[in-house]
């Protein structure tokens, strides 16, 4: 009678694991539901749905405090950069610093995939057949480099799932401040979920091999033609997202955190992007080649050595023939909570999609990369410890 029951149980388990999100489903969660050629939107409360509301979080994430806690002067421009993607009256001071960096008309968009384990993707990427993306300042064309990215790459490595990527949010809150600060950008949006450390070099080289030699002749540069934006929630602290390393929470459990989360920023995402420095990023967040479970819940853990590895081998492949040394160099520039700082508020209808207390917090990383040269001993020399 007991092995029936447990073969029961795990036939349950395993009928409900197969049970992957409908269209249907999905497009009921969205607030503004897809349409055959136009992605949609999925978060109306923490994202502007208006053109009104995108206007006044973009004035009103300018007011302090300021989060510009490790530098104070910006650059004019930025290769890549690595910003939140949290409800905006939370996180909009980060993004206003760092998105208005990106100065391209292309723009690689790379973000997680939350609910991977619901689609059972992993150890592939996710891209949509979508023509444009919705915004609150009008539609964003998708760039063609998408389309070359799917007829090129094996069909072992992507999956083109529209369903999936209408069920993630992680791309759509950075690119709402993009097309407002960057009129006429496009767009190619690639959404990561787990997978492990192999799979991902794998991959990457495989869209270098295609887009390196297309990038050259056509005389694209790195940093004025094409730019990355990577999407990343730091810490996800509180016993709801099963991490209390410091207890349960608290001002000592708070600043434990904070300091962890600026360590991460200062010493392991910034400085030469180097292979061994995306190995150690990766290393820090997740076991090499078991990945399913994380060290730390930065919700980027895939996204930010995918997108990093992928701006830093496109700059050195396109222009470092002629410039040893060459390579893309992180600055932190940006930090904040949805606790460190006053929430924004919002006169036309931008709300929270969760809480925020002592308890219950996010970080927001803000970096910036542009390229340097640096020669390859003093790259390892900058390695962290």
């Amino acid at each position: 009678m007991r092995f029936l029951f447990t073969f029961l149980l795990i036939f349950l388990q395993f009928v409900s694991f197969c049970q992957v999100p409908t269209r249907e489903e999905i497009l009921k969660e969205m607030a503004i539901p897809s349409t055959e050629k136009t992605r949609g939107q999925k978060d109306g409360i923490g994202y502007a749905k208006t053109k009104e509301q995108m206007d006044e979080i973009y004035k009103l994430s300018e007011a302090p405090p300021s989060p510009l806690i490790f530098e104070n002067k910006l650059p004019q421009k930025a290769v890549a950069v690595i910003v939140p993607h949290d409800d905006y009256v939370y996180a909009g001071r980060v993004y206003r610093q760092l998105i208005p960096l990106i100065k391209a008309k292309t723009v690689f968009i790379i973000g997680p995939l939350h609910r991977w384990k619901d689609f059972n993707i992993t150890n592939k990427i996710v891209l949509d057949s979508y023509e444009s993306w919705r915004t609150p300042d009008g539609d964003v064309k998708v760039s063609k480099v998408r389309d070359l990215i799917i007829k090129t790459l094996p069909s072992t490595m992507f999956v083109q799932d529209n369903t999936a990527v209408d069920s993630e949010h992680s791309i759509e809150g950075p690119l709402y401040f993009l097309k407002h600060s960057n009129k006429d950008v496009e767009i190619v949006p690639i959404i990561v979920p787990v997978m492990d450390f192999e799979t991902m070099s794998e991959i990457l080289n495989q869209i270098l091999s295609v887009l390196t030699p297309q990038f050259e002749f056509g005389k694209l540069k790195i940093g004025d033609d094409i730019c990355f934006v990577i999407s990343a929630d730091a810490v996800h602290y509180g016993a709801d997202f099963n991490y209390i390393p410091y207890g349960e929470g608290g001002i000592e459990a708070y600043s434990d955190a904070v300091l962890e989360d600026k360590k991460i920023i200062t010493e392991l995402l910034s400085k030469s992007v180097t292979e061994k420095r995306i190995r150690a990023i990766f290393q820090r967040f997740q076991d090499l080649y078991a990945p399913e479970k994380s060290n730390i819940t930065w919700c980027g853990r895939i996204s930010i050595p995918f997108g990093l590895s992928l701006a830093s081998n496109l700059l050195r492949g396109v222009h470092g023939k002629d410039n040893r040394g060459l390579t893309l160099y992180g600055h932190p520039l940006a930090y904040s909570t949805s606790i460190g700082s006053p929430t924004l508020q919002s006169k036309t209808g931008l709300s929270t999609t969760a809480p925020a207390n002592l308890y219950h917090f996010v970080g927001y990383p803000g970096l910036y990369y542009d390229e340097a040269i640096i020669h390859p001993i003093e790259q390892l020399r900058e390695l962290p410890k």
